[in-house]
C-alpha cells in the first residue's frame, strides 16, 4: 500500500531541488530531446533518495520512486515543447501537489473529529485544493513560455504587400480632455496605410467643451465624428453605433482607446495577416507612455506587462487569447455573425473572443508594441478599472460557462473549441477567483485560530509535525516562480519584479469584490478610468479602508492566539498563515501610498507649469466679468457658469 507520508516527503525534496534547477537555467536552455529529460528526471529523483536516506536515515520507499517516474515520464511526453528543466520541474509540482491532497484527505477521513469539524475541515481542503490547482496552472503559464524551446505560432509582422482592405478605426471617448484625443487622432492621420477611415464616437460627455474642439479636429482632419447623448451600453454601445457608421466596403475594424498614440506603420504590419480568410483577429500588447521614474509608475508597468509577455504568449500557441478591447484589428465579417459587441458585458472585448474562436476562427497574437497610452494615474483608478474587468470576466464566465465543459459539443453542436483553447479561458477565469479563494482562505483560518484558542482539534491535527509546514513550501514557490517569470520574462531587477508583484497582490481585495459581484450579478457598470487626476490627490487612505479593517482583525487574532493558545506547531502555524494573510492586504497600502506621492509629484508638476498659464488668463477673465456685469446685471449666476465653462476649457488645451 502506498504510504502517503513518504510519498509526500520524496516530492517535498524533489520540488526543492527542481525548483533551484529550474530557477538556475530554466530560461537557459534550449533544446529539448526525451532521453535528456529521462536524465534530469533521472538525476533528481537519486539525489531526493539520496538526502532522505541521510536526512531521515531510512530511503524513501519504491512506491514513491515509481509514482514520482510515472508522473514525469507523462510531463516528459505531454509536453515536448519545453526543455528538460521545465518539464521535471512541473511534474515534482504536481507530484507534491497530489501527493499532499492525498495525504490531508486520508488523514481527516481516518481522524473524522465530528460533523461539526469535519466539515470545517472540509471547506479547509477544498479551499487548500482549489489554491493548488490555480498554482499548478500558473506554474504552467509561466513554464510554458520561460522554458518553450519550440514555438508553433510566433507571429512576426505580414506588410500589405498590394493587399488594401478598406479598414474603420473606432475611437470611443467619455469625458476626456480634448488635447489628448486630439494626439491619438493626430497620430491616426499619420498612418502609412491610404485605405482608411476614422471615426470618433463620443459616449455621453456633458460638457461641450470638452468634445467641441475634438469634433472641430475631426472635420480639419478629414475623419467622421459622432456625440452621442444619453446613449446605453456604455463602450460597448458606442462601437456598436461606430459600426453601424463604419464603409460598406469596409472589411476590417480596429478600435483604438483614445488616448493611445499610434506608430504609423500599425496597419500596414498588421493587415497582411487578413489574407487568410480564417483570421477573425490580430491583437497587439497594451503598452504605455508617460512612464515617470517614480516606484508606483514602473511598478504598475510592469506588473500590466505580465499579461501580455506571459499569459498571452502562452495563450497564443493554443490559439486561445482574446481580444483585449485597444490595439487590435478584428474583421467585419466574423463581427457581424456574432451581432456586434454584447453590451451587456463590461468586457465586450473578451467576450466577443470567446464567442468568435467557438466558430472556429483564428487569432494572431504579435508580440510587438504598435501604440502606447495612459495607465491609471491613481491607486483608486486602478482599482476601478481592474474592478470592471474581474467583473467582466465572472459575466463572461456566467454566460459561456457550459461552452468551456469537456464535451460540450453535445449541447453546443456548433461549438469548435478545442481542450487547447477551454483550458485557456478556464486558466483566464480562475486566476480572477484565485483572490477570492485567498479571503475565503483567511476567513476559514480565522474561524480555525478562534476554534484552537477555545480548546477545540483545529482541521488536521493529526497531520504530522514535518508536513504541517507544507503551505509556506508552497507560498514560497509561488513567490519564487513568479518572481523569477517576472525578472526574466521583464528583462528587470529583482527588486523590480518584487515591486509590480506587490501591485498585482495589492488588488485582492477589489478583485474579490468584483468576482463575488459579477457572479451574482447580470449586469454591471462601466467604470471609466481617468486620464487626469481630477483633484483626488489628498488623504486617499479611504480607498483601502477594507483592506485596513481586515488586517486589523486578523493581527488582532494573532495576538490572542499567540497569548492564549498552547504552544506548539499548530499554533506556529496558524500564526504564520494568518500573518501571511496581513501581509497580503498591506500591498494595498504600500501601492496606495507610491499611488499618493506619485500623484501628489504629478499635480505639483502641473500647477508649476499652468501658472504662467494662470497669469495671462486671469486678466482677461476678469475683463469678460466685468463686460458681462455691464451688460447683464442680474445673470451673474450664469456669469460664473460661462467663467468656470472658459477656464475649464483653456485649463483642458494647457494641461
Amino acid at each position: 500500500m502506498l504510504n502517503f507520508l513518504d510519498l509526500v516527503h520524496f516530492s517535498i525534496v524533489a520540488l526543492l531541488g527542481s525548483t533551484i534547477l529550474l530557477i538556475a537555467l530554466g530560461h537557459r536552455v534550449r533544446t529539448t530531446h526525451a532521453l535528456t529529460s529521462l536524465l534530469y528526471l533521472a538525476a533528481i529523483l537519486a539525489l531526493s533518495q539520496a538526502f532522505l536516506s541521510y536526512a531521515l536515515n531510512a530511503p524513501p520507499e519504491p512506491s514513491s520512486l515509481v509514482c514520482a517516474l510515472l508522473i514525469g515520464i507523462a510531463v516528459i511526453l505531454l509536453a515536448r515543447n519545453w526543455n528538460a528543466v521545465g518539464q521535471i520541474c512541473f511534474a515534482m509540482a504536481l507530484l507534491c501537489v497530489i501527493s499532499y491532497l492525498a495525504y490531508v484527505i486520508n488523514v481527516t477521513v481516518i481522524s473524522a473529529p465530528g460533523p461539526l469539524l469535519i466539515t470545517l475541515a472540509a471547506s479547509a481542503l477544498a479551499l487548500i485544493a482549489a489554491s493548488l490547482v490555480l498554482m499548478i496552472v500558473h506554474t504552467f503559464e509561466i513554464i510554458d513560455v520561460l522554458c518553450r524551446v519550440t514555438w508553433r505560432r510566433c507571429f512576426t509582422p505580414q506588410p500589405s504587400s498590394g493587399y488594401t482592405p478598406k479598414i474603420s478605426l473606432h475611437v470611443p471617448a467619455y469625458n476626456e480632455p480634448p488635447e489628448l484625443v486630439m494626439r491619438t487622432l493626430d497620430a491616426l492621420a499619420a498612418l502609412d496605410y491610404s485605405h482608411y477611415e476614422v471615426i470618433v464616437v463620443d459616449d455621453n460627455t456633458s460638457d461641450p467643451h470638452m468634445w467641441n474642439p475634438v469634433r472641430e479636429h475631426c472635420q480639419t482632419l478629414g475623419f467622421r465624428f459622432v456625440h452621442l447623448h444619453n446613449w446605453p451600453g456604455y463602450k460597448s454601445g458606442a462601437l456598436n453605433f461606430a459600426l453601424s457608421l463604419a464603409a460598406p466596403d469596409a472589411e476590417i475594424i480596429g478600435v483604438i482607446d483614445a488616448d493611445y498614440i499610434v506608430e504609423k506603420n500599425y496597419l500596414s504590419d498588421l493587415v497582411g495577416f487578413f489574407r487568410n480568410p480564417k483570421i477573425a483577429f490580430v491583437q497587439t500588447p497594451q503598452d504605455y507612455r508617460e512612464i515617470t521614474g517614480n516606484r508606483y509608475a514602473l511598478a504598475l508597468y510592469r506588473s500590466y506587462q505580465y499579461f501580455f509577455k506571459l499569459s498571452m504568449a502562452s495563450r497564443n500557441e493554443r490559439n486561445g487569447i482574446i481580444f483585449t478591447g485597444t490595439m487590435g484589428l478584428i474583421r467585419k465579417s466574423a463581427l457581424a455573425q456574432v451581432s456586434g459587441w454584447d453590451e451587456w458585458c463590461i468586457t465586450e472585448d473578451a467576450e466577443v473572443a470567446l464567442k468568435l474562436l467557438n466558430l472556429g476562427y483564428e487569432s494572431v497574437y504579435i508580440d510587438q508594441s504598435y501604440g502606447r497610452g495612459l495607465m491609471p494615474l491613481t491607486f483608486e483608478d486602478l482599482r476601478s478599472q481592474r474592478f470592471r474587468w474581474a467583473f467582466g470576466g465572472m459575466q463572461v464566465l456566467r454566460l459561456h460557462w457550459k461552452k468551456l465543459l469537456p464535451g460540450s459539443r453535445l449541447w453546443d453542436r456548433d461549438g469548435k473549441l478545442t481542450f487547447g483553447q477551454k483550458f485557456d479561458f478556464w486558466s483566464g477565469a480562475l486566476q480572477w477567483l484565485n483572490d477570492p479563494l485567498t479571503f475565503l482562505f483567511t476567513a476559514v483560518l480565522l474561524a480555525c485560530a478562534v476554534s484552537f484558542t477555545l480548546g477545540q482539534p483545529v482541521l488536521l491535527q493529526p497531520v504530522a509535525t514535518s508536513i504541517i509546514f507544507m503551505p509556506f513550501l508552497f507560498i514560497a514557490f509561488g513567490m519564487l516562480k513568479m518572481l523569477w517569470a517576472l525578472r526574466q520574462r521583464l528583462h528587470c531587477s529583482l527588486t523590480e519584479a518584487y515591486h509590480a508583484f506587490l501591485v498585482l497582490m495589492s488588488l485582492t481585495w477589489v478583485v474579490t469584490m468584483a468576482c463575488t459581484l459579477g457572479l451574482l450579478r447580470k449586469h454591471g457598470r462601466f467604470l471609466r478610468t481617468p486620464k487626469y487626476i481630477e483633484g483626488r490627490v489628498g488623504n486617499t487612505l479611504r480607498v483601502i479602508r477594507s483592506e485596513c479593517l481586515v488586517m486589523t482583525v486578523v493581527l488582532a487574532i494573532v495576538a490572542w492566539v499567540s497569548w492564549y493558545a498552547p504552544t506548539g506547531p499548530v499554533k506556529h502555524v496558524l500564526c504564520g498563515l494568518l500573518l501571511w494573510q496581513v501581509y497580503i492586504y498591506s500591498a494595498a497600502f504600500v501601492v496606495n501610498r507610491w499611488s499618493m506621492q506619485s500623484a501628489s509629484d504629478t499635480a505639483s508638476e502641473e500647477r508649476g507649469q499652468l501658472q504662467p498659464t494662470i497669469s495671462r488668463i486671469l486678466p482677461v477673465g476678469t475683463a469678460l466679468i466685468a463686460q458681462a456685469e455691464s451688460q447683464a446685471p442680474h445673470a451673474s449666476s450664469n456669469i460664473e457658469e460661462q467663467t468656470s465653462a472658459v477656464a475649464m476649457h483653456v485649463f483642458a488645451a494647457h494641461a
